[in-house]
């Protein structure tokens, strides 16, 4: 915290510089002559009060589980220091101070290029990676003289960067990986099975059912510091995390940003005319019914003037879905004592994918036919993808419905205006005994009522 005039009565300007990557996300509150700042959210809730949600983000999250990535959040005084941004705050002896934040001029993105008729596709992108990863690996870099450590799921992503890794390191690795459950868990086993027996990892598991989102017994559920946009496996990924600290991890390669790295193109309609024209436009699902008539309007008008209504961080050196899912992620990685790297998040790499041809990005033909190359057949071409959601919606028909029942039965959304609290009940339970749609909406209604009980504690704590 820092105080205005703290220094005798003197004044001046605190700038702070973001730095490129979002790694390590800053959230800042400024309190008439005092400025909060933290990596935590959740530590500044005390400092907000009970009418604290931003309606029109509260809205677009309780209907499409999304936080568009800005240095406005959810939470109406909670500001965000978004990549490559510029804050100031006046350090006066003034009344109420504002703080500033500027976003960097717009990255450009590059046009798209022609292959050679001898380019090599995919050794080009192994060899980007890997100058990447030499960050971090390799001498001087953050594994050096220890053990690197990553996650490992088995998908494209974590596959690609735990296999340069160790190339790289030439020492066993240290993965960590949620299994799936049921039919899937073999599948992925057999993914698996193929990194850790040709590069000899010490590998650790957990289900992914045995912590289930939003378990009676855990924290998010007694609304300790629970934060909406985190990850929605919460409870999982959190109990992977404390595994790998005990194992004295203090560094965790991920696979963030693989998806991103093969984005449509908005170029891909001219440039690319062998593949045809690709349309970029969202395709969103319907609008949950127990969102209420305002909620709804404000719904419609946004999505008709999306950079005015949601004040959108321009592009930067990576697409914006990935620094918005490594900003998300940050601080649950953190709590643990464990600093994340994304090797799929640098600038280097997302300019190269964005450079190839469309045929190279659709269906991510690049990362499987490097994986292909480098012997995994099991990887590139896997028997189906892996699907969380029957995680999700056991957990919410199961072990987690008496929670979901309290909470929407005594909604403290209601006070917004942003739901129909009678709607919202009886939707759900129609849904947990069975009934059609989809878990999301409920999950997201869930999130934002721990989130609200967790600022009114926060609140609560401070005062006593």
């Amino acid at each position: 915290m820092i105080r205005a005039g703290a220094e005798g009565g003197s004044s001046g300007t605190l700038a702070v510089h973001a730095g490129p990557w979002g790694t390590g996300s800053l959230y800042a509150v400024a309190q008439g002559e005092e400025l909060h700042a933290d990596w935590d959210p959740s530590r500044l809730y005390h400092l907000l009060g009970q009418d604290c949600l931003d309606p029109l983000r509260a809205a677009v999250f309780l209907a499409r589980l999304d936080t568009p990535y800005s240095q406005r959040t959810l939470l109406r005084d909670m500001r965000l220091l978004t990549a490559g941004s510029h804050s100031t705050w006046p350090a006066s002896d003034n009344r109420a101070q504002a703080l500033h934040i500027a976003y960097p001029p717009p990255v450009d993105l590059p046009r798209i290029g022609r292959i050679a008729p001898d380019g090599d596709v995919a050794g080009a992108f192994w060899k980007t990676l890997g100058a990447s990863m030499k960050r971090w690996v390799g001498p001087g870099g953050a594994a050096d003289g220890d053990w690197a450590a990553g996650e490992l799921s088995g998908g494209l992503d974590s596959s690609v960067v735990m296999a340069c890794a160790a190339t790289l390191t030439g020492q066993p690795l240290r993965t960590y990986g949620l299994t799936m459950p049921g039919a899937q868990r073999a599948r992925q086993q057999v993914r698996r099975a193929e990194l850790i027996d040709r590069f000899g990892l010490a590998d650790a598991t957990r289900p992914l059912e045995a912590d289930p989102p939003l378990s009676p017994v855990g924290a998010r559920a007694l609304a300790r510091g629970v934060v909406p946009w985190e990850e929605c496996y919460h409870e999982s990924v959190s109990a992977l995390f404390a595994t790998a600290a005990a194992d004295g991890v203090r560094s965790l390669f991920t696979g963030f940003g693989g998806d991103e790295l093969c984005t449509p193109h908005p170029h891909d309609g001219l440039a690319d005319p062998e593949n045809g024209p690709t349309s970029t436009s969202p395709e969103y699902a319907p609008i949950p019914q127990h969102l209420s008539h305002t909620a709804k309007e404000m719904l419609h008008d946004a999505m008709a003037d999306q950079v005015s209504a949601f004040d959108p961080a321009p592009q930067g050196h990576v697409a914006e879905s990935a620094v918005e899912s490594v900003t998300s992620g940050s601080a649950l990685y953190l709590r643990h004592g464990i600093w994340p790297v994304h090797p799929l998040c640098t600038p280097e790499l997302f300019r190269l994918c964005q450079r190839l041809p469309g045929q190279w990005r659709s269906g991510r033909t690049v990362q499987r036919d490097l994986l292909t190359r480098l012997g995994f057949p099991s990887i590139s071409r896997p028997d189906g993808e892996d699907d969380f959601s029957p995680v999700m919606a056991a957990a919410l028909r199961g072990p987690s419905r008496p929670l979901l029942t309290d909470l929407f039965k005594n909604s403290l959304l209601a006070d917004t205006r942003l739901i129909d609290p009678r709607v919202l009940s009886s939707g759900y339970q129609q849904w947990a005994d069975g009934g059609p749609g989809d878990e999301l909406p409920f999950y997201s209604a869930a999130i934002l009522e721990l989130t609200l009980r967790s600022v009114e504690a926060a609140g609560q704590e401070h005062l006593s």
